[in-house]
This record gives C-alpha cells, sequence and structure tokens, in this order.
C-alpha cells in the first residue's frame, strides 16, 4: 500500500522461518533484492534474491542493490541478528565487502543507491568505501536523519522505525 518497488531484507524478516518469508515475498507487490545472501536451494525454504537491480525512470537509469547485517556469532559465522535456526542453507557475506564487487555498476548508470539494513555506522562504513554510490537508504540502527548526512560525498538517510517517519529523496 505504501508503493514499494524494491526492498532488501532485514534481520526480522527471518524470524518466522523462510517458509514464512517465502510466502510474504510471493505477496509483496515489490521485490527483494540482496547482493550479500546466498541461498542454497537443496536447503533453504525460499528463492535466491537478485543482488541488485537496474530500472529506468524517465531515460534515468537507477541501480539498485540491497544488503542485509550480517555479523560473526559465537561460532565465527556470518548471520543477521536472529535465531541461527532459521538461517538454514543460509549463507551471509559482510555487507560492504560485498557491495564492492558490485561497484562496477556504476559505469552502467546515473544513479547508484543501495537499500540497506546495516546501521548507520555501518552506512557511513560503506559510503567511506564505495564512494561509486549516490544514496544509500538505511536501516536497522533506527536512526531518524532529520538533516543531510553526506559521506564521502554518498547520501546517507533513515527514518527511524515502524513507519512513523517517511522518507523523500529528491
Amino acid at each position: 500500500h505504501i508503493g514499494y518497488q524494491y526492498a532488501t531484507f532485514g534481520n526480522h524478516e527471518f524470524d518466522y522461518g523462510q517458509e514464512n518469508l517465502q510466502r510474504c515475498m510471493n505477496e509483496a507487490n515489490f521485490e527483494m533484492l540482496c547482493a550479500n545472501m546466498e541461498v542454497n536451494p537443496s536447503i533453504a525454504r525460499f528463492e535466491q534474491p537478485k543482488p541488485y537491480t537496474t530500472i529506468e525512470i524517465d531515460g534515468i537509469q537507477i541501480t539498485i542493490i540491497g544488503l542485509v547485517e550480517a555479523s560473526e556469532n559465537r561460532t565465527g559465522e556470518l548471520l543477521p541478528a536472529a535465531h541461527p535456526a532459521r538461517m538454514n542453507g543460509l549463507r551471509f557475506q559482510k555487507p560492504t565487502e560485498s557491495a564492492l564487487k558490485y561497484k562496477h555498476l556504476r559505469k552502467e548508470c546515473d544513479l547508484f543507491l543501495a537499500l540497506t539494513h546495516i546501521g548507520y555506522l555501518s552506512d557511513i562504513e560503506l559510503a567511506n568505501a564505495m564512494p561509486e554510490l549516490d544514496v544509500i537508504i538505511g536501516g536497522h540502527s533506527h536512526t531518524r536523519i532529520d538533516s543531510t548526512s553526506i559521506i564521502n560525498g554518498v547520501l546517507i538517510t533513515q527514518t527511524q522505525s515502524y513507519l512513523n517517519y517517511i522518507g523523500k529523496t529528491t
């Protein structure tokens, strides 16, 4: 109902199991993107999302990449902040390292943006590592950015949480 066209995964998308997640993805009127998650189809219960997409609006080529947070658990495995039992058949990489594999896409688009669920401090790390991005629309840390935040030439924005606020980037 909000009009999303694309989204990325947050850690809580996994809370109710992979079958439920796939059902929600099937019901959504938008596509999920995630560049730092690999789905093993023989084990996992949902489909591999595309890492990125490129769309054209009014002759402008816009490339969008998705990233979910993943940090080391006590066994050293990289996982989102969710119950490890919900991650069977899923493998995660560090978001910034994964994003860097796609920086070549800058040459193929007019606007390069990242949809992230990695937290504001990690968005800053991403902007410093990847100035090829134009915009980072972030989440996870529930940060409300009221004014312009430009790091290394990259605009970073977040609108806190639970649809309390809506962001518009022009």
